[in-house]
């Protein structure tokens, strides 16, 4: 996935992106901190039944998930908690690619996609592993919090790719301006879904925003006049679909070994992070014709 280079350490392969050799370091070396602080905290004695007093996020652990789960642990289930890294892997990548940010220095809104989306994923992460290792109700509310955020994401960009389609054919010759307040609205959204949805609802508004963004990604790249990667744009959505297939399909328990440092569960959280990771890419990729920009006052 990653081809050295004299000049630039870490080019990602078939794209014109570097990841820099300190990025890759702090990757690496954050990646080693987590999973030895997950190690220490769930072999220190003071830390023990830290959650007992917590009411639990669901009920039947033991059918919902294959890794044993030691309720008075710290961090009850520590593989599933682990996993959740992938997404702090993403946000670094995203927010260290300083070439993209010069690349894009006077483009307001392009630049405020990338801070946002790493900003979710660090927010996915901290809320993935704050449920599966805790796995009470508050967690598991936070926990979906992150999912909508991920999901509505995707909506929000291509909304505003649409939008400015749809203006600039009113006014051709014209600077393009939105006037919109948008990241209220995104956060709005996510907090109404976050706060009001009913327990076991959850899944099914999941899956109809994803179907949403399905809809609204086809006519971004239909009707928009932008040049994108769109082969970025199919293997993120390829990766959604195994993931949401993985989902479903886990509740199986297929390849369960309770006592395994690989849980099955897992690969949920990997093929999300690498739909995550294409996703940026398909956005960075994006040489818009059309100025578009944003004021959030």
């Amino acid at each position: 996935m990653f081809k050295q280079n004299k000049q630039k350490p870490w080019r990602v392969s078939n794209t014109d992106m570097y990841i820099e050799l300190g990025t890759v370091v702090l990757v690496i070396l954050l990646v080693f901190l987590f999973a030895l602080g997950i190690c220490w905290v769930n072999h220190s004695p003071k830390m023990q039944n830290v959650w007992s007093g917590f009411p639990l996020g669901i009920t039947g652990i033991a059918s919902a998930f294959c890794e044993k789960t030691k309720l008075s642990n710290p961090v009850r289930q520590p593989v599933n908690s682990f996993s959740s890294v992938v997404y702090l892997i993403v946000a670094i990548i995203i927010l260290k690619d300083r070439q993209f940010y010069s690349n894009t220095s006077s483009n307001v809104a392009i630049r405020l996609y990338q801070l946002l989306f790493g900003v979710i994923l660090l927010y996915i992460f901290v809320t993935s592993f704050f449920y599966h290792a805790s796995l009470i109700r508050l967690a598991r509310k936070l926990d979906y919090s992150g999912v909508f955020a991920f999901s509505l994401f995707p909506i929000l960009y291509f909304s505003h790719r649409w939008r400015l389609v749809y203006k600039s054919k009113k006014r051709p010759n014209k600077k393009i301006r939105l006037y919109d307040h948008i990241l209220l609205v995104f956060l709005s959204i996510c907090v109404l879904l976050s706060l009001f949805i009913p327990h076991g609802l959850e899944n099914k508004i999941v899956f109809l925003i994803i179907l949403v963004l399905f809809i609204l990604a086809f006519a971004a790249e239909k009707l928009s006049v932008a040049n994108t990667n769109r082969m970025y744009l199919m293997k993120s959505g390829f990766s959604v679909f195994m993931a949401l297939f993985w989902f479903e399909f886990d509740k199986y328990k297929p390849l369960c070994n309770p006592d395994s440092y690989f849980q099955p569960h897992s690969l949920w959280n990997l093929f999300i992070g690498i739909a995550a990771f294409h996703f940026y890419l398909y956005i960075r990729s994006e040489k818009e014709p059309i100025t578009y920009s944003i004021n959030l006052i």
